[in-house]
């Protein structure tokens, strides 16, 4: 019985659509029926069950040729201009209840391409975007104040001012509520020049400069504060040269590293007063030299150690201890002597606050003494 009702309902709409009864054409057309406009050259106009617009389509030699308009309830929804059967030229749609135009998209022999315009409520304009099939899309979109809120330069510029802007200007892009986003410069059509960018609440976010679309020299980010939070420095799409951390002031580095080759060559660590709290070389022959420090710049440890390779662009990453190893006592005096062979603890010697020897220990591989 369920199924019956449901079958009813369904053939009820086909005959009686949502204006409450079928549309008719003049000319005998049928859009619904079959192929009724061969050989057909005239204007078909179609309307509701209660004589209200619902169509009204231009056709040549049985083929749409100019404008096909399509009306609900009488109120125009949509505008195609058709040539020989495809869609050229504007399409136009409206809001159906204020009779608003929404937005234009532009079509060449059927494909969209070329400018589309969309529109806030208000009639401003929302978005502008160039469409060409296989090539980059062009942007541009605003708020319902007219702030930019968003840019980008393709193939093809959306109109005089975002030609400009690409070749060779700079422009302001807003949040939704108005306030500055981004200020970024451009060269013929990619990112050149400075960015500044903005975190909502007017703080600034990062500065970056950019040469012929790509990141190039100093990078610096910064703390809602304002403080300077880091530095870093790109060539030819890598980091290169000194990366910095900074403590929340903002003027004293917490960490910084050296990059040569891809690789970390040196890090330090600084404590907020300024002295070194460690400091790790990459040797050439790929061994990790370490000194740690104490708050007032009193050593703590030096160390050797093995380079892992799955580390190698981290020179904390490290492996097995060679070499000599020193401890230190709080007032700097050497603690302890330690000999490593390919990791394994060859001899110990420990030493008093005065330098004299405490203790003298040798090992056998197995990690016994002798």
């Amino acid at each position: 019985m369920n199924r019956l009702v449901s079958r009813l309902l369904v053939l009820m709409l086909l005959i009686f659509p949502q204006n409450g009864w079928a549309d008719s054409c003049d000319h005998g057309v049928s859009f619904s029926n079959g192929n009724t406009t061969r050989d057909l050259t005239a204007k078909v106009t179609c309307v509701d069950g209660e004589g209200r617009l619902r169509r009204v389509v231009h056709f040549v030699e049985g083929e749409k040729h100019g404008l096909d308009t399509a009306y609900v309830n009488g109120r125009k929804q949509k505008e195609e201009p058709f040539v020989h059967n495809q869609r050229h030229g504007e399409v136009k749609r409206y809001d159906l209840k204020t009779g608003a135009l929404t937005d234009i998209e532009t079509y060449v022999e059927g494909r969209q391409s070329g400018l589309d315009t969309r529109f806030h409520a208000g009639g401003r304009v929302w978005e502008k975007r160039w469409v060409t099939p296989g090539e980059t899309e062009s942007k541009m979109t605003w708020d319902e104040s007219g702030n930019l809120v968003y840019m980008n330069c393709g193939a093809h510029p959306v109109d005089a001012k975002h030609e400009a802007i690409c070749a060779g200007g700079s422009v302001s892009l807003h949040y939704r509520d108005g306030s500055l986003r981004v200020k970024q410069s451009f060269k013929d059509g990619r990112f050149h020049g400075k960015w500044t960018e903005y975190n909502g609440d007017g703080s600034l976010f990062r500065v970056h400069h950019y040469v012929e679309g790509e990141p190039e020299g100093r990078q610096a980010y910064y703390r809602r504060d304002g403080s300077l939070e880091a530095e870093e420095s790109i060539h030819d799409g890598e980091l290169v040269g000194v990366q910095s951390l900074y403590h929340p002031d903002g003027k004293q580095v917490a960490d910084r590293w050296e990059i040569v080759d891809k690789r970390v060559v040196e890090r330090e660590r600084f404590y907020q007063n300024g002295h070194r709290a460690e400091r790790r070389v990459r040797r050439e022959d790929q061994v990790v030299v370490t000194r740690f420090e104490d708050a007032e710049g009193k050593n703590v440890s030096t160390g050797a150690y093995l380079s892992r390779p799955r580390c190698e662009r981290d020179p904390l990453c490290y492996g097995k201890p060679v070499g000599e190893h020193q401890d230190f006592h709080p007032s700097g005096k050497i603690k302890s002597k330690s000999l490593y062979e390919n990791g394994i603890l060859s001899e110990r010697t420990t030493y008093d606050e005065e330098g004299e020897t405490l203790q003298h220990e040798r090992y056998y591989p197995d990690g016994s003494r002798k």
